[in-house]
């Protein structure tokens, strides 16, 4: 299963220049949630940077990075 959302329709802070791009994608594996998140994007539509969540149950890999 997985779930995408669009021109930062979740109002995730800070995101700017957002319409018409995917700012959110998220997976789910076995009960456990994968998120990766834009940070902003420039005027072009090119992204600024990403956040990507990683669940505890990886260990060293869990967490933000």
């Amino acid at each position: 299963m997985a779930a995408w959302t669009y021109d930062n329709d979740n109002a995730v802070s800070g995101v700017t220049n957002a319409i018409g791009q995917n700012t959110t994608a998220t997976s789910y594996n076995a009960g456990n949630t994968y998120t990766t998140q834009q940070l902003a994007f420039n005027a072009f539509g090119k992204s600024l940077g990403q956040s990507i969540t990683i669940p505890a149950v990886h260990g060293a890999l869990g967490g933000k990075t």
